[in-house]
């Protein structure tokens, strides 16, 4: 496989740490850091995030900035502990915070940033609870332009 991400004219690996701030992508973030060390590859966190309404919806419902505020601040907050973890560590890192279906904008900046690995948790609600909210893990696995690694976490409520 050949290095994608260009700096300064020398071809660089790096990771991506897809990140939710769930337990699963707390324990994903661990992994991170663990292969960034090893590999002394970059290491790039993104948090994705929208709203299960389409555009056409989004005018009917009350509240709706509110929501999509709120939802913009629960991925800030996911992104900057996905980065204490990391900077805490002692590692550097990059950070995104992206706009738009998880899975898909989330192979979109693997794509875009050339990474080498994405790292993403899995939240192991199991196949019914998968069928209630989606899969990331699952959809980064079918679209991601790089291998793929899926940290198990703890069953969630």
């Amino acid at each position: 496989m050949t290095d994608t991400t260009q700096t300064g004219g020398s071809r660089v690996s790096s990771i991506l740490l897809a990140t939710d701030g769930s337990p699963s992508a707390l324990l994903a973030a661990a992994e991170a850091v663990e292969l960034a060390r090893a590999t002394r590859w970059p290491l790039r966190v993104a948090t994705a995030w929208s709203l299960p309404v389409s555009e056409f919806s989004a005018g009917a419902v009350t509240g709706f900035r509110d929501l999509a505020d709120a939802e913009r601040a629960q991925a800030e907050a996911a992104l900057a502990l996905a980065v204490g973890t990391i900077e805490q560590a002692g590692l550097e890192v990059d950070a995104v915070l992206l706009h738009g279906p998880a899975a898909a904008t989330i192979c979109e900046e693997a794509r875009s940033c050339g990474a080498r690995l994405v790292i993403v948790g899995a939240r192991g609600w199991g196949r019914y609870g998968r069928l209630d909210v989606g899969s990331v893990s699952l959809g980064v696995l079918e679209l991601a332009p790089c291998p793929v690694l899926v940290v198990r976490g703890p069953h969630e409520a």
